[in-house]
Order: C-alpha cells, then structure tokens, then sequence
C-alpha cells in the first residue's frame, strides 16, 4: 500500500469517526466534496503530499 492509498483511507476514518459526510467536511474544509471522495478512493493521481 503506498503513501496515497494510507493517506485516503485515513482522511475516511477520520471522518466517518466524526460522523461527518462527504458533504459536511466539504463544506467545513472549503474541499470540493467530489475531490474529498476521490481522495478516499485513491482516484485522484495528482493528489500531492508534500511530507
């Protein structure tokens, strides 16, 4: 599993433990909800972590 994979999946735990929807952490994180969700499925390739 690479940095993106563990990255989306942790963003997803986080915020399923908030009990936030994709909805509510767009709109609280000013984050396009679709961006939030693909970041979760690991779609978007030019996600880029600076670590």
């Amino acid at each position: 599993m690479n940095i993106k994979e563990r990255f989306g999946i942790k963003v997803k735990q986080l915020r399923e433990q908030k009990g936030f929807s994709t909805e509510h952490l767009s709109n609280v994180s000013n984050v396009d909800r679709n961006y939030i969700s693909d970041i979760e499925k690991v779609k978007k390739t030019s996600l880029n972590l600076n670590l």
